[in-house]
C-alpha cells in the first residue's frame, strides 16, 4: 500500500488518483468478490503515465481482493490500422478469458472531429461497450484515452448506459512541480 501511494505521486493525477487509492484501500479489503461496481477511465496523453496509472490501479484492487486475477489484457487501439474491425465474437472470447482479471483498452482515437457520419471507430466503440456491459460483473474494464478526447468518450458514455465510471485525469502541471 505504501509503494503504491508513493509511486502514485509520480503520476501527476493526485486530485482524481489518490482519493480512488483511498477508496479501494478503505475498510479491511472485500472477504468475498461480489463484481466491480465500476469501470475506469484514464486520460492522459502519456502513454508511460496510462502504464503506470493502470499497473497501479491494478495492483491495488488485487491487493484488496477486488480483483480475483492478476490476468490482464490490453487492446490497444493505437496500433489497429484505420478502418480495421474486430468481430463481436472476438471481444467476446478475450473478456470470456479474462474473466476475475482485468481489460485494459486504450484507444486512440483515428478522428475525433465533430462529423455526424457513421464510422468504423463508432461501431467498433458500440461492439466494444456492449461487450464490456455483458461481462461487467465478471471483468474489469480500464479505458485510456488522450484527454482530449471529447467525441470518443461521448460515444463510449452513449453506448455504456447503466456502468458506473470512475475517471482518473491527468493534471497539468507548472514550475516545480514539472521539474
Amino acid at each position: 500500500k505504501e509503494r503504491i501511494y508513493k509511486e502514485s505521486e509520480r503520476v501527476f493525477a493526485g486530485s482524481t488518483f489518490t482519493p480512488e487509492l483511498d477508496r479501494i484501500y478503505a475498510g479491511d479489503g472485500v472477504k468475498k468478490f461480489y463484481g466491480h461496481p465500476v469501470q475506469y477511465m484514464i486520460q492522459t496523453d502519456d502513454k508511460y503515465m496510462q502504464k503506470d496509472m493502470s499497473r497501479l490501479l491494478l495492483q491495488a484492487l488485487y491487493d484488496n481482493g477486488r480483483l480475483c486475477s492478476r490476468r490482464y489484457s490490453i487492446m490497444d487501439f493505437g496500433n489497429v490500422f484505420r478502418g480495421f474491425r474486430f468481430s463481436s465474437d472476438a471481444y467476446d472470447a478475450l473478456y470470456r478469458s479474462s474473466e476475475g482479471g482485468a481489460v485494459i483498452v486504450k484507444y486512440v482515437p483515428v478522428d475525433d472531429n465533430e462529423d455526424s457520419y457513421a464510422s468504423a471507430a463508432r461501431h467498433t466503440i458500440e461492439i466494444l461497450c456492449r461487450t464490456m456491459m455483458k461481462y461487467r460483473n465478471k471483468v474489469l474494464t480500464v479505458f485510456c484515452f488522450p484527454r482530449e478526447c471529447t467525441k470518443s468518450k461521448k460515444i463510449f458514455f452513449e453506448n455504456a448506459v447503466g456502468a458506473s465510471f470512475v475517471e482518473l485525469i491527468e493534471e497539468s502541471v507548472s514550475g516545480d512541480k514539472a521539474e
